[in-house]
């Protein structure tokens, strides 16, 4: 776009003529002639496009908002799994920033069964979370 704006502005030159008939000297297009030149010709083929992707997004972003209402809605385990997301990773981060050990993760379950989830955190001084 940048590419094609600078071409429009040093390259394109306008002539016009002088009241005798004859031609007046060429001259570069202003700013805002490249702008309306570029305007007019990415507009049209661009601005379905758009119309087509921001409706995309919005009927996405209403999907999401959609199942995270269900799924949060859904009682309290579910609204504390909602809440949770990301917290594990936060976990690790503070404690090999602080107390440079990872958590110890231990998971129990299976398919159609609901997992338990222990985590152990070990600080320095040795006093287990």
């Amino acid at each position: 776009m940048a590419g094609l704006f600078q071409f429009y502005v040093q390259n394109s030159a306008e002539q016009g003529q002088d009241n005798e008939g004859g031609y007046t000297p060429a001259r570069k297009r202003s700013h805002g002639q490249a702008i309306d030149l570029l305007e007019e010709w990415i507009y049209p083929p661009f601005e379905p496009l758009a119309a087509w992707v921001l409706t995309q997004l919005q009927a996405e972003q209403a999907r999401v908002e959609n199942e995270i209402d269900s799924y949060a809605g859904g009682g309290s385990t579910a609204q504390e799994d909602f809440r949770a997301i990301g917290a594990l990773a936060r976990l690790n981060e503070y404690f090999i920033a602080r107390e440079r050990t990872k958590p110890v993760v231990r998971a129990t379950g299976g398919p159609n069964e609901y997992w338990t989830v222990q985590i152990t955190a070990t600080k320095r001084d040795g006093t287990v979370l």
